[in-house]
């Protein structure tokens, strides 16, 4: 429980990465969303060669067994892009609402450790101390903490890089 209370994350910590997060994150979204935009425009194309399609079969251009194959084939295009539009639509996410729950969680991990049963308690174990414990034939050593619970040490380590003039990034 006392390590719980040493990794809690500074407000003046929390701050900065989720400004740096937040910012991260803007600029894969706006990828993402030329992405999504691109596919869309796909989507369009595909659904007016179908319509095209159509019209040609009905004037007599293709035999029915033409027609089928090229159809079949634009259908499991557009399948294939409308499938491609949704993982994209998955990723999208509220980066506040994310980041806010980060900050709650890590600002209150002591308190959230108490409250929780046994298997969460894991999985905070597990993220607060990702690889395992070894024994040098002496004494327990501690692995290294996960990255989330070292945002303090990151962000003091940045701190002083930015004042000697190094990358203000961790």
């Amino acid at each position: 429980k006392l390590l719980l209370k040493t990794v809690k994350v500074k407000p003046e910590a929390m701050q900065y990465y989720a400004a740096m997060m937040k910012e991260n994150y803007q600029e894969e979204y706006k990828v993402l969303h030329a992405s999504s935009k691109t596919i869309e425009n796909d989507l369009s194309k595909l659904a007016d060669l179908l319509q095209t399609l159509k019209m040609k079969h009905l004037e007599g251009l293709y035999t029915d067994d033409e027609f089928k194959s090229l159809k079949d084939d634009l259908k499991t295009k557009y399948a294939v892009k409308k499938s491609l539009l949704s993982e994209h639509q998955i990723d999208r996410m509220d980066i506040d609402a994310v980041l806010e729950w980060m900050s709650f969680y890590l600002k209150n991990l002591d308190k959230a450790w108490e409250r929780a049963k046994i298997d969460v308690k894991h999985k905070i174990q597990s993220s607060l101390l990702p690889k395992k414990m070894t024994f040098d034939g002496k004494a327990l050593r501690t692995p290294e903490l996960g990255l989330a619970y070292r945002l303090n040490e990151l962000f003091e380590a940045s701190k002083s890089s930015k004042y000697r003039g190094g990358d203000s990034n961790p």
